[in-house]
This record gives C-alpha cells, structure tokens and sequence, in this order.
C-alpha cells in the first residue's frame, strides 16, 4: 500500500503548488466532525479539519478538488485515539448555480495514513462523497456539506472497512493571493455617446436608444452571465437592463444601445440642463462575480424642444386630456347649434366651431424669431421650440405648429380624429369626417376641397389663418395639398398613427385658470359660427344645384327635370337644413307617386314630428318601394313616436328581415313591441329622430 500512495501525495502536493496563481482557483479551510458507522463499537468520534483546493472548469459545469486532511479518531472506552492524514482528489458537480449561490454533490477518491504511538502506521486507499451548499457572501464562500467517507483496510489478505463515517464539515473559501477575495476586473468601456434627450418623447425611451456604449472582455478567460445597466438617478426609479450575454470571449467586443424608463419628472424641465449618468456592466469569471462602471453626464433640452427629422413628434405634444384643453372644447361643442342651415357633417361642423371659437379667444399668429419649422425642417441638430397646446392658450400666439397643435387638441378632445399635413417649410391640420366616402359627392361640390386617405375623407384647415374665418382656412388648407401633392411633396399624417409611436406628454393635471377664466362667450361663438355656416351651406347648396342642371332652384327650372333629378335636389336641400324648400320639391313628386320622394317627404315630416302624417307618407313609401327596409324602419319609428308599440313592432321586424345590421340601431322598437310593455329600452335622442335621405 506504501506504493500506491507515495506518488499519490506528490502529485497532490506539486499540483497545490502549481495552480495556486490560477484566476479560477480557491482555498478553502474546512474543520469538521464524524460519526463512525463501522466498526460502531470500537471507534467513538472523528474530528479534524482540511485544507481544499478548488479549481472550476472554463464551463464552470465542474470542479477539480485536491484536499490535505488530518483528523483524530477517538477510540472507545478511554483507549487513545489515532491521527489520521488523507490526501485525496475528485470533482464537484454545480447542479443549481447562480453568482450568489451553489449546491451540489462532490466526490473524492484517494489514500490516508493511519499512526498510533507503539504501532506500526497504516497506509489505504479510501473515497469519500458530500452534498455541498455554498453562498458568496461579500469576498468569501461559506459552504455547508453533509456526506460520508470510507476509509479501506486488509484483514487477513481480504478488504474491510477501517472506519466508514457519516459526518459534517464547514467550509470557507477564498482566492489565494486577492484582496477581500476580488479579482480585478479587466472589462473595459469605452466612452458612452449620449444624444440630447428630449423629455417630451421620454416614454419613448424605454425602447428607442438614447445612446450607444461598446463593452470589450479584455480578461484572459471567457466571461459569463454579463449584464448591462443604465442609470440616470434624478430621473429613473432604478438601474434599467439593457443588454445580456451568457457569455463574452476573450477580446470580443458588443455594442450596446441604451434604453431607459424615465419617469414624468422630467416634464418639469424648461431649460436644457445636464444629468449624471452611470453604465454597469456586472459578469462572472470562474467562481467571482465582477463589476465594471462608468459615470458622465447626459444633456437633457426643455420640454419644448423637438428636432423635426421625423414629424410624428410633434403628436405628443397633442394633449386632447389636458384639462383645460377639454373644458375649453367641450364647453364650446356644448352650444353647437342642432339646426339651420349647415353643411351635413357632426365633424365639419364641429371643426368649424372650434376654429371660431379660437378666433373668438383672441389667438394671433405669430412667426417664432429663433426659428420655426420653415427653417429647421431637415436640419438633423437644429433643436426647435413647440408649445404645448395650454401654453399656447395662455399666450395666445404661436407659429404654424403651435397653432396646429392646439387646433388638433382640440378636436381630438371632441373624439374627432385629426392629422398634420406637411409640405415644404410648413406644416399645418386636418381633420376626418365621420361620413361614408360614396356620400361626399352629393354632399361637397368640389372634390379638391378634401383629402382622401386611408378610407376617409380628410378636411385640411391652415391654422395661421385665425382672424380670416374658418372658410378662407379652409380654402387655402385645401389649396396647399392640392399644390404640393401634384409634386408628391405633401404628407398626411395621422395623429393617431403616430401616437403610437410617440405618445402624448402632460406638463398639467389640473384646469389653467388664467385660460379657463377668460374663455369667450358660447353665444357669441356661435353668433359667428352660424353666419359662416350659412355662407358655406349656401355655397355648396348652389354649386351642387348647378351640377345637378337644376339652376337656382325655382319652380320653373325644377319643372323641367325628371323627377329621378328633382328628387336629389329636394335630398340636397333637406341635408343642408333647408326643410321647408326641401318640402316644397317632395310635394311635387309624391303626385307622381315616385317612391324615393315620398319617402323623403315622411322624412320632413317625421322631423317636423307630424307622426301622423309620417306614417301615412311612410306607409305609401313601403308600398311604392317593397323591399326597402329605410322605409320599414321609417315606419317603425313614426308608429312608435305615436305611441302605437305593437305596429311598430310588426314594421321593425319587416325592417330587420331586410336588413338585420340597419335594423339594430332601433332595437329599442321591437323590444318594447315584442314584450307587450310600456317599458321599452328609451334610445339616444340622436338615433330616434335620425333620418336616412334617399337619391
């Protein structure tokens, strides 16, 4: 046995010596205690303690062990005990691993020496195997592992147990030749380069890059579980991850974009300033958990400011939830006149009130001297001033994009979806109406008046024109598209599109009372509202007339029209608010029994609310027009404004077998009808007197 264990200890010894200087290498010192197990009655207690060396695999997935061990053996009943020395070698098999924290089995195979005064020593072979659960705390490993040993001997030329063991050891671990059990970290990173931050977009941040910064592994190792942080105190909550590797080779190199979650603090800055920044990057070489750090500045502009390479940016500063924003448009959109003459359209008319009453508020345009969008479009570092759509209220002035701005808020505060039209030098709005496409004809004379995009009709308005009524803005919006689209120079876009990339910021969560205390007077506005709102209907109303061959409208040029023709001027007419002359051109055809007339005949009536008469005229309709479910359903509604729910029902039902979508909206009808009850479902006011004109 001599001989099989001399070269094992030298090996040991030298390998000890050789690998000391390794980075992955650690020592560990473990005092620990034994219960012997065999022979039981003859061996009491095992204590004593070792010295481990620990050498992980470049994986990280093993462990090389070597361990020098000395332990005494207490004999039973008083008789001595025996020193025994062990050198052994073996692997340790990480199953759970993360920086902090290990557990799993190890195993050892090896010799020991046995000596007892006045006996000849005993050299064997013996194994021994654990389960070892580790934690890193601060520079040093403390470990607790739990297992067994055997320790082999020859009786009478047969192999026996000279002691088998169940015990505990207690281990710490640290790197040899470090200071607090730290290598340095060789990681290097280069300078950060930070672009301006604009607060406006900063939700933004969280995903779209601020910056950029390259990390190099300059250790001689691959590392591991590298992670990347970024953090700007004053305005994070937190650290942010923004990039990981499981691993980095030796002299490999990764850029990283940095991303940050920012909170709305940042609202709060009015001038450009400048913040701390810090970089972290954090990896694991061998057994050690390493960190490299950087701190600079990042400069951070106003919240005003914006650089126009990609206009979409200018949608957040679109705050329709303002508060103050929406007392202003909804205390206006409130005093909307239902009737009189009136283009037929809840937006159009709406869009032009808003735009009245901006006038009315006293809003002047005004070109911004340290620049506008006219001079620095396209120039990639030239930093632009925008005002938010409150700031711009209470100074009432502002260039061509605050106007803009405030005049979309507005809408969209209204639920009217609206877009910025860009051309060369200059930018300005439009908003959607709510109307079918197939409808504009019969509804707007000129086709270049508005845009079509996207399945929807958009009406383009200059905001800069303020003071020269909601009719010329109108015009010259339309007249600017129409110009710089034969060159493909002007862009529609879309306020809701772009809000998804770059969502509205709030610098007020409560009423300005400054703007608030000095909003016009709802009559007045709409005083003015409703003389341009007869100027454009009449205007409309003679253009389309004149397409239509019908002149002026007198009797004696209607006469000469068929009445197909007679009928869509007395259509025309009724949209428009005109309902006495729409009257008027219906009572003519309905001697002539032509379906379509009598129809919208029953119409003026029904809104005029002669239900009686509307129910007479509607049923003549269904007659003249079988099949036809607007007049079923017109029907339906007379019978139930009369009271009479059980016949309503009957023609709401015909109407739904027609056309079960259109029928829906006046479910209210058959549901009262169908119960036999007085206590029907009351609809929206707007859906029960809404009539449909038919062509």
């Amino acid at each position: 046995m001599k001989r099989t264990f001399r070269p094992l200890a030298v090996a040991l010894v030298l390998g000890f010596g050789s690998i000391l200087s390794a980075q992955s290498a650690l020592l560990s010192v473990s005092p620990g205690l034994g219960f012997p197990l065999a022979p039981a009655d003859l061996y009491t207690l095992e204590a004593g303690a070792s010295l481990d060396l620990r050498l992980a695999s470049p994986s990280g997935a093993l462990e090389g062990l070597g361990r020098i061990g000395y332990s005494n053996l207490v004999i039973d009943q008083g008789l001595g005990g025996i020193s025994i020395v062990k050198l052994e070698g073996g692997l340790a098999l990480p199953l759970l691993r993360t920086p902090s924290f290990s557990l799993g089995p190890t195993l050892l195979l090896g010799g020991y020496g046995a000596f007892r005064s006045g006996t000849s020593a005993l050299f064997n072979p013996m194994a021994e195997a654990g389960i070892r659960a580790e934690a890193k705390i601060g520079g040093i490993r403390l470990a607790l592992e739990p297992g067994g040993e055997f320790l082999l001997a020859m009786h009478d030329g047969q192999p026996g147990a000279f002691l088998a063991s169940a015990g505990v050891r207690l281990s710490i671990s640290f790197t040899p030749g470090s200071s607090g059990g730290s290598h340095k970290p060789l990681l290097q990173i280069q300078d950060p380069a930070l672009d301006p931050f604009f607060p406006i977009i900063y939700k933004t941040y969280a995903t779209k890059a601020l910056g950029s910064a390259t990390i190099t592994n300059q250790e001689k190792q691959p590392i591991k579980d590298v992670e990347v942080t970024f953090f700007a105190p004053s305005y994070m909550d937190g650290a942010q991850i923004v990039a990981s590797f499981p691993e980095l080779k030796p002299g490999e190199s990764k850029e990283i974009k940095l991303t940050a979650l920012l909170k709305n603090s940042v609202l709060g800055i009015t001038e450009t300033d400048s913040a701390q920044a810090r970089l972290q990057v954090s990896y694991t070489l061998g057994r050690e958990s390493l960190k490299v750090g950087w701190e600079g500045s990042l400069r951070i502009e106003g919240r005003n400011a914006i650089i126009w390479n990609d206009d979409k940016e200018a949608a957040a500063f679109v705050t329709a939830k303002d508060p103050t924003i929406l007392k202003f448009s909804r205390n206006m959109a409130s005093s909307l006149p239902s009737g009189g003459a009136a283009i037929p359209s809840e937006n159009l008319r709406s869009g032009a009130l808003i735009f009245q009453a901006l006038e009315a508020y006293g809003l002047r345009y005004v070109v911004d001297p340290k620049g506008s969008y006219a001079t620095m479009k396209g120039v990639k570092s030239a930093v632009d001033y925008l005002q938010f759509p409150v700031e711009t209220l209470a100074y009432r002035t502002g260039d061509c994009d605050d106007l803009s701005t405030l005049y979309n808020a507005m809408l969209e505060a209204l639920g009217i979806e609206t877009a910025y039209i860009t051309i060369p030098g200059h930018i300005y709005s439009a908003f959607a109406l709510e109307l079918p496409p197939a409808s504009l004809a019969s509804i707007l004379s000129d086709p270049t008046s508005y845009i079509m995009l996207g399945g929807k009709a958009w009406i383009p308005v200059e905001a800069t024109a303020l003071g020269k009524g909601f009719q010329a803005a109108w015009a010259l919006g339309a007249s600017q598209w129409s110009e710089n689209s034969r060159s493909m120079a002007a862009n529609l876009i879309p306020v809701h599109e772009a809000w998804k990339s770059y969502e509205p910021s709030f610098i007020s969560s409560a009423e300005r009372p400054d703007v608030v205390g000095r909003l016009p007077e709802p009559a007045k506005v709409v005083e003015a509202y409703s003389a341009s709102m007869k100027k454009l209907a009449d205007r409309e109303v003679t253009a389309i007339l004149a397409k239509l061959g019908a002149g002026n409208g007198s009797a004696a040029a209607l006469a000469k029209l068929s009445p197909q023709v007679r009928n869509r001027v007395g259509a025309v007419y009724a949209r428009y608010g005109s309902l006495d002359k729409a009257e008027a051109t219906f009572k003519d055809l309905v001697g002539l029994s032509y379906g379509p007339g009598v129809y919208n005949l029953a119409n003026i009536r029904f809104l005029k609310k002669d239900y009686v008469g509307a129910t007479e005229l509607y049923r003549k309709a269904t007659a003249l027009l079988p099949g036809n479910a607007e007049a079923s359903l017109g029907l339906a509604k007379a019978l139930f404004e009369s009271g009479k729910q059980a016949e309503a029902n009957l023609a709401w039902q015909a109407a739904a077998k027609l056309a079960p979508d259109k029928a829906a909206a006046y479910a209210y009808i058959g549901g009262a009808a169908g119960a036999g009850t007085d206590t029907a479902r009351a609809a929206d006011p707007s859906v029960r007197q809404a009539v449909a004109w038919n062509d």
